[in-house]
């Protein structure tokens, strides 16, 4: 039987193999449209035909086979801090902060117009393994801080199959900041509409992220300087 570890690989795996299908169906269909108003071949060209229709069909039940396998994580509403993972004394905890930050990470992506991008469900597990042993000190600041920074060194995001290449550590770094702040802002927010508000606060995360990236940029590494920023992050929100 399959560990939870295992799960989370199996489903990572299977998340890349659904992009795959998904953009090989995508291009296909592209190029059956574009060969339509070609001069046809003959009676041979209808046998490819057909088996390029065929081959686009079966790449979407690839699709929808691994849609059904995978867990869609719903947000974990309202939004709550990093750090009160920290403070759960439960079972469930890891599983917890898992399911709430994969969401946080997708939206992030989506709000950047990234959706292709990869969230590595194991990676996040691992990235709160190491949350969970770290040792705590220092108030509520610094632990957003270290969890941002774990988050950070966990890669949580891959771009390996974008064409375009990209900064991967940046990015990295800039969504772990946004993703963590995101849950501070909601805390300090009244009450309202749950999702609406954890959108809002993405989105507010991630302009003060990208406006101050020379800053948080230059501070990585000193714990001190980070923990500056954070503070006037959370002023600005």
């Amino acid at each position: 039987m399959f560990g939870r570890a295992s799960e989370l690989l199996i489903k990572d795996g299977i998340r890349q193999a659904r992009y795959t299908a998904r953009s090989a169906a995508r291009q296909l269909g592209e190029t059956l449209k574009a060969a339509e108003p070609l001069v046809p071949l003959g009676p041979a060209s209808v046998p490819l035909e057909h088996a390029a229709r065929a081959f686009a069909g079966l790449l979407r039940v690839v699709d929808h086979a691994a849609a059904d396998v995978l867990f869609i994580h719903e947000p974990r509403l309202p939004l709550r801090s990093s750090a009160s993972y920290l403070e759960q004394d439960s079972a469930g905890a890891p599983s917890e902060f898992v399911t709430d930050h994969y969401w946080r990470y997708k939206e992030w992506l989506r709000g950047r117009c990234m959706e292709a991008a990869f969230v590595h469900e194991l990676r996040l597990e691992r990235a709160w393994s190491r949350i969970a042993r770290a040792q705590r000190g220092g108030g509520a600041l610094a632990a957003q801080v270290m969890i941002a920074q774990a988050l950070a060194e966990a890669g949580i995001i891959s771009w390996d199959t974008l064409p375009q290449p990209l900064d991967t550590r940046r990015m990295n770094r800039a969504s772990a900041l946004a993703v963590v702040l995101s849950g501070e802002i909601v805390a300090r927010q009244p009450a309202g509409d749950a999702r609406a508000m954890a959108l809002a606060a993405l989105e507010c995360a991630d302009e003060i992220v990208e406006s101050t990236q020379g800053l948080w940029d230059s501070a990585w590494g000193s714990d001190s300087e980070l923990h500056g920023w954070w503070e006037m992050a959370c002023r600005y929100a």
